[in-house]
């Protein structure tokens, strides 16, 4: 079961797809973490973040991710009624995100964080999510919602394709300021 694309592209949106990006994103994230010099990587003039800062934050919105998906399928009435701001279906089916548009919510900024805090997120959010992929017809059908600090309240299976997408986001800052400075970033 691979995607079809880098780690830091998504393909169409698709549940069954998307879960199996996510599961490739892992990889990737605990390299960047796992690697002290690598997460140190800075380069300003890409991102205000480091290598580390994408790769943690990133472990942090999945893990909390995969928690609320957890919650909205153990109720699937939770929020039913809410909707969605209209931009999130073309944000969400563009596969894409603006750059330096939105700030992180102090809850998943990675600063102040140790990268061994954030390495240690990994595993338990790459079983969560091994755990969801299991319940991809559930997420399907699943019509609770949680929201969205900025793109309001999304149902579960959008839940999994956003999680997807702002993995993939990072992921390209990362590769970019990797290329910057000359270092590890996959060139493709």
């Amino acid at each position: 079961m691979e995607a079809t694309s880098p780690p830091w592209k998504v393909d169409a949106w698709d549940l069954a797809a998307d879960l199996r990006k996510i599961e490739q994103q892992w990889g990737p994230l605990g390299e960047i973490l796992g690697d002290g010099a690598r997460a140190g990587v800075r380069h300003p003039a890409t991102s205000g973040w480091g290598c580390g800062e994408h790769a943690g934050h990133t472990v942090i919105a999945a893990f909390g991710i995969a928690r609320g998906i957890e919650r909205t399928l153990a109720d699937p009435e939770r929020d039913r009624n809410e909707s969605a701001r209209k931009e999130a279906a073309a944000l969400l089916r563009a596969g894409t995100f603006p750059r330096g548009v939105v700030k992180a919510p102090e809850r998943i900024d990675p600063t102040g964080r140790t990268r061994e805090e954030m390495l240690a997120l990994v595993e338990p959010a790459t079983q969560a999510w091994s755990a969801l992929a299991a319940r991809a017809q559930a997420i399907a059908e699943s019509p609770g919602r949680f929201p969205h600090f900025v793109l309001g309240h999304l149902t579960a299976a959008e839940w999994v394709r956003f999680c997807a997408v702002h993995t993939a986001h990072h992921l390209t800052i990362v590769r970019e300021i990797e290329q910057a400075v000359g270092g590890a970033g996959d060139r493709r």
